[in-house]
């Protein structure tokens, strides 16, 4: 593929200066590594990364046709270094690591240009191509023989979660490798610090406080112990929704009912109670995760009497909508995995719930 001949052609020169441009921008991949020294000796190894020249044509094209795209794979290029910096000391490893976050995503241009547009809905066509890209950017890369096996595993494994909900091969837990861990979790950092007016450190927190299940969790507290939510001036950019501590209640609420209603459930065939207890498994782990975001019925109550915290108004504002969010997601995942010409008529218990999840649950999706 031949780069346009109005934009000069990407080298590891040009992506060092991409991401020196990046670092002065967003103070928090400056707060990644702190020490200046440290700093230009990745830079240097960054410098120096293996680019091959096909390669190199491929992302001058990303650069040309999707600069917002060029932005995230450069962010995550330095990212992923940022997470690895206690155990590199090399500068091939460090290269590699660098070139597993700017490379992981690079299939994607070669799909269907609406996967790139994230406001365009994904019907089956399209989510299939979504689920393959990793395996794709792998099979792009390894033909060159100049990226070991850790990074090419980890770009094949950069959308797998630790609950085993990713893709393409729902790996969990330890089944992921390390390198895998910190590229799953630089493709979520990158995406909250992109380019939207109101995305930003605040956002990026609750995102991680509300998905300690799906990524690794030393990695989550590393990076939460980095947010400055209060000095990010898109804090201020997110919308504060109507009355969002009552929106979390209610959600608090809904939850303990199936945990209430689903022990009371007899008569159900083995397959039945299978199901039961994947919902009771899923809403207690969002459960949990709002206990550990600070969300209970008594610390709710007491949020209320100082509820004039513009920040913390913002920040339940995102809590209420990722809350509402999963919430839809598992009671969708319940109407999917419940059809009556295999499992027969799902039990009234089940199918009240989840009417009534979706009925709680839809003022909020058209807001978040």
């Amino acid at each position: 593929m031949s780069p346009p001949s109005t934009i000069a052609p990407i080298t590891s020169k040009s992506i060092r200066d991409a991401v020196e441009h990046l670092i002065a921008k967003e103070p928090l991949y400056k707060r990644m590594v702190p020490d200046p020294a440290v700093r230009r000796y990745f830079l240097d190894a960054i410098e120096s990364l293996p680019l091959p020249p096909a390669i190199a044509g491929h992302v001058t094209v990303a650069q040309a046709r999707y600069p917002d795209f060029f932005y995230h794979l450069v962010a995550a290029a330095w990212v992923m270094v940022a997470l690895s910096c206690d155990r590199l000391s090399l500068k091939y490893d460090v290269g590699q690591a660098a070139a597993a976050g700017l490379l992981h995503d690079l299939s994607m241009i070669h799909l269907d240009k609406r996967l790139m547009d994230p406001s365009h809905p994904l019907d089956e066509t399209l989510r299939q191509q979504l689920y393959r890209h990793p395996q794709l950017s792998k099979a792009l890369l390894e033909r060159h023989h100049c990226y070991d096996n850790d990074t090419l595993t980890a770009i094949w494994e950069h959308h797998e979660a630790m609950d085993g909900s990713g893709y393409p091969r729902q790996l969990m837990g330890d089944a992921i490798s390390e390198m895998g861990k910190r590229l799953a979790i630089t493709e979520v950092i990158t995406a909250f610090m992109g380019q939207r007016p109101d995305s930003g450190e605040l956002r990026l927190g609750v995102l991680l406080r509300m998905n300690l299940h799906r990524y690794d969790r030393a990695l989550i507290q590393r990076v939460l112990a980095l947010l400055e939510p209060a000095k990010d001036e898109r804090s201020s950019q997110v919308r504060v929704i109507d009355r969002p501590i009552d929106a979390l209640s209610a959600i608090a609420r809904h939850i303990d009912e199936w945990l209430t209603l689903s022990q009371e459930r007899t008569g159900l065939t083995a397959e039945a109670s299978q199901k039961f207890e994947r919902m009771t498994t899923q809403l207690a782990q969002l459960e949990r995760n709002l206990a550990e975001a600070g969300i209970t019925h008594a610390q709710l109550s007491l949020i209320g009497q100082v509820s004039d915290d513009e920040l913390l108004m913002r920040e339940l504002s995102l809590l209420a909508l990722e809350a509402n969010w999963q919430l839809h997601a598992i009671a969708e995942w319940g109407q999917r995995n419940w059809l009556p010409e295999f499992s027969g008529d799902p039990p009234l218990i089940w199918r009240t719930w989840t009417d009534r999840t979706r009925e709680l649950t839809a003022p909020l999706l058209i807001l978040g």
